[in-house]
């Protein structure tokens, strides 16, 4: 499957696990911390669906970061330093 600039192989494997694990329809209700970085100018993946993940932490202390100009990879130096950061809060 091609999408924007990236080719994804798709497998039965993948389909039957992705029938098996449904993920959109679980609740998790572990306090932790949660974060998604998201690429606003990510082609491949919506940012619509980090704000669906972010709804299945129901007593998660959660957080939306969008890149402004992060694409799907976020490995500009802006991304990346974005993500670095990010990773250093939720760690500490």
């Amino acid at each position: 499957m091609k999408h924007g600039n990236y080719t994804y192989p798709i497998t039965l494997q993948l389909l039957s696990d992705g029938r098996k694990n449904r993920v959109f329809n679980k609740k998790i209700r572990s306090k932790i911390k949660v974060t998604m970085v998201h690429g606003k100018k990510d082609e491949v993946v919506p940012v619509s669906y980090s704000k669906k993940i972010l709804k299945i932490f129901t007593n998660a202390k959660k957080k939306l970061v969008i890149v402004k100009n992060g694409d799907h990879s976020l490995s500009s130096n802006k991304g990346l330093k974005i993500l670095k950061k990010e990773i250093k809060l939720i760690t500490s």
